[in-house]
């Protein structure tokens, strides 16, 4: 065949093949360790209720535990398992366990503002930029 891919193309159709195929997810083995992904996630599931209890018993203490909310206490469990399990391992990328505290601390935050005023982020957002008193109340 003659011609350009880029214009002047004479002798058409041009038809490309390759003669291998993809296998696009081959080595997923090597990345669950030849278990399916509802097995490895229970795994983790497990680490995940140790690191809670951890958490609740040695670190934060019951009482405060018991005060945050379900999902935040879910996010940390599962944002410390993954940091320790990789806290000495350099080429580890720690966003996933940072976005993890950070989902925390959201959760925590709305919780205390939808008890304080019983508006949404964005309604409270506009209160405290056009109303003086929403925002004496909630800033005290």
């Amino acid at each position: 065949m003659g011609g350009s891919l880029y214009g002047g193309i004479t002798d058409l159709p041009l038809i490309v093949t390759h003669s291998a195929p993809r296998s696009w997810f081959g080595d997923r083995a090597a990345l669950l360790e030849s278990r399916l992904w509802a097995e490895r996630d229970a795994g983790y599931r497990g680490q995940t209720e140790r690191m809670a209890a951890e958490l609740r018993d040695n670190v934060v203490g019951r009482t405060l535990w018991a005060a945050l909310d379900p999902g935040s206490r879910l996010f940390l469990a599962s944002a410390e398992a993954v940091f320790r399990a990789h806290r000495d391992d350099p080429a580890f990328d720690f966003a996933a366990p940072a976005v993890e505290y950070a989902k925390a601390v959201e959760v925590e935050v709305n919780a205390l503002l939808q008890r304080r005023s019983h508006e949404t982020l964005g309604a409270l957002r506009h209160l405290l930029l056009k109303d003086a008193s929403v925002k004496q109340r909630l800033v005290g």
